[in-house]
Order: C-alpha cells, then structure tokens, then sequence
C-alpha cells in the first residue's frame, strides 16, 4: 500500500540522513542540533498511528506526545525510534 512504501522510503531516507551525518561531523554529531530527522521521525510516527488506530483524534494526540519527545530531546531518541524500525545493524 502507499502507507507502507511511504513509512519505508521515509526509513531509509532517515538511515541514511544519520549515517552521512556521523561520518561528516565524527562523533560530535550526537550532541548537536537535529531538524530534519525529527520532522521525518514525526511523519513516521504518524503513518504507523494512522494505520494502528481508526480514530484520528487518538492518533493526532499520541503522535503530538511522541513528536513532543523528539523536538525537546536529542538524537538519541531519534537513533533509537528508527533503530527499533530497522532491521540493519548500522545504528545500534
């Protein structure tokens, strides 16, 4: 479905965001600002709420929690969102 290939395109994309940026910036780039994986994370976020939940409103309200969760913390916690969504081994 469109959904799917979407959350997928969406993946890699952030995948390969973080890998170009780690070998750019070595290994400060943990600790710096993040802006467009946030945004794609948020958008991943909410295709998986979508298609889990039939009400929107629950799924605007949980994705508004997560989206909350990534713009106030930093990489880490984007890392660890795709990590979990990915079957490759380059981000753990």
């Amino acid at each position: 479905s469109e959904r799917s290939l979407a959350f997928y395109l969406l993946l890699r994309f952030v995948r390969n965001v973080f890998l170009r940026d780690s070998v750019v910036e070595g290994e400060s780039w943990f600790h710096q600002y993040h802006n467009n994986e946030v945004m794609i994370c948020c958008m991943i976020n909410l295709l998986e709420l979508r298609g889990t939940y039939s009400d929107p409103i629950v799924a605007r309200r949980r994705a508004v929690k997560t989206g909350n969760k990534f713009v106030e913390g930093n990489r880490r916690d984007t890392v660890k969102f795709v990590a979990k969504r990915l079957p490759c081994t380059c981000l753990k």
